[in-house]
């Protein structure tokens, strides 16, 4: 009797769907737990490799000399660094190496990073997934550096030189970062030594003896500087039209030269909070080791602009040294886009970087003569009027840009 009991058992099927359904049960849950998981570890090293792509060529652009290693690994670094904030799935950065290569014939920067990606179905197999990335990049910068650069990625016209404007930038490069099929418009001559363009240009005449266009960009090479902090008011609104020499410190409301006023600065950084930087009416205004900085402890946009005007003469230069070494003239990179002119007559010279990353300035009337050093770094630029430029910037504290950009190579 038991024995034909344990055969009818052995026989029953009923039941055999729902035990077979409830096994496969698991097993596809177990699947789709890790095609959801593994598909957030593919989502974050796509967002990793662009990252270290951009970090790659980046350092690269200015990686120029062996003496630039420490610059160019730091530009790198904020690189990494921003993309990392921004990764998807709560991934975090656990390993980031960076490798500048001046050995060679070639410069190049090598950037490879890990990241840990979180589980969330798997998290009783493992508590995270580790994905990696590298990209190295070459430096193809021709022997002249860039001293003027756009870096609007896009627009048509980012760099404009108009009516009877010259431009002479014989012993340095320009460099647009626009793949605009005219990114570069003339209707008058510029003299270059090089010419380096994210698209091409259009109009008439470029004197150069290197033309590239189509290039890949060329990062912000001040990117990785932080602005420096400080509090209260050591000036307010202030404006003269006499002759005084100025100690360094927080002018709130900005700073206005007007009526034949002559400027001093001392060495030192200059915080104009909220206000515009004016030399009008034939005024004067110099200094040795200074840094203007136009921001603002409100709003961006109360962010000043810059206006030198065509009557105007100034004559200035960067600190040599430090954490500002090299940065002249400085507009926050939060400012809305404003007008920003730098005129004046054959008295003016500038040596160091006048950096305006978020601005489109206009540009016209400068002596520095080209055995000086005078970058030009921002978004859009037009040039209206005589324009001379200088790259002898050895000692000077300012960035070397390439000019050619530079190539991811792997």
């Amino acid at each position: 009797m038991l024995g034909c009991w344990f055969r009818r058992l052995g026989r029953d099927a009923d039941g055999a769907v729902a035990v077979l359904f409830a096994v496969l049960s698991v097993v596809i849950a177990l699947a789709v737990g890790c095609g959801v998981d593994y598909g957030r570890a593919a989502l974050v090293r796509a967002t990793l490799q662009r990252t270290v792509d951009a970090a790659a060529l980046a350092g690269a652009s200015v990686l120029s000399s062996p003496a630039a290693q420490s610059t160019a690994t730091t530009l790198s670094q904020s690189y990494v660094s921003a993309g990392a904030a921004s990764l998807p799935a709560g991934a975090t950065v656990t390993t980031t190496t960076i490798t500048p290569n001046t050995g060679g014939s070639a410069y190049t920067m090598s950037v490879s990073a890990i990241a840990s990606v979180p589980t969330t179905f798997l998290h009783l197999y493992e508590n995270s997934i580790a994905v990696t990335a590298a990209a190295m990049a070459t430096n193809t910068g021709t022997t002249a550096s860039t001293c003027v650069l756009a870096l609007d990625p896009t627009a048509s016209g980012a760099v404009t030189i108009n009516g009877s404007t010259t431009v002479d930038l014989s012993n340095c490069g320009l460099t647009v970062d626009s793949t605009s099929a005219s990114d570069l418009t003339l209707s008058s001559t510029l003299t270059a030594s090089s010419v380096s363009l994210g698209g091409n240009y259009s109009g008439c005449c470029v004197a150069s003896s290197t033309i590239r266009t189509y290039i890949s960009s060329i990062p912000d090479p001040y990117a990785s500087l932080t602005m420096p902090s400080f509090s209260g008011c050591d000036q307010h609104n202030f404006h003269t039209a006499q002759t005084e020499t100025l100690d360094p410190g927080v002018y709130c409301g900005g700073m206005m030269l007007t009526g034949g006023a002559n400027v001093t600065l001392n060495p030192g950084t200059y915080i104009l909070d909220s206000g515009d930087l004016k030399v009008t009416g034939n005024a004067t205004l110099t200094g040795n080791g200074v840094t203007i900085i136009l921001t603002s402890s409100g709003s961006a946009n109360s962010i000043g602009s810059v206006n030198l005007d065509g009557g105007s003469t100034v004559q200035l230069a960067a600190p040599t040294g430090g954490s500002l070494a090299g940065m002249l003239i400085w507009v926050d990179r939060n400012a809305p886009p404003e007008d920003n002119t730098i005129a004046g007559g054959n008295n003016n010279v500038f040596t160091g970087v006048i950096y305006m990353p978020s601005e489109n300035p206009t540009y016209s009337g400068s002596s520095t003569a080209s055995n000086g050093c005078t970058q030009l770094v921002a978004n859009q630029i037009k040039f209206s009027g005589t324009a001379n430029f200088g790259d002898n910037c050895s000692g000077s504290g300012v960035v070397t840009i390439a000019s050619g950009g530079a190539l991811l190579t792997n």
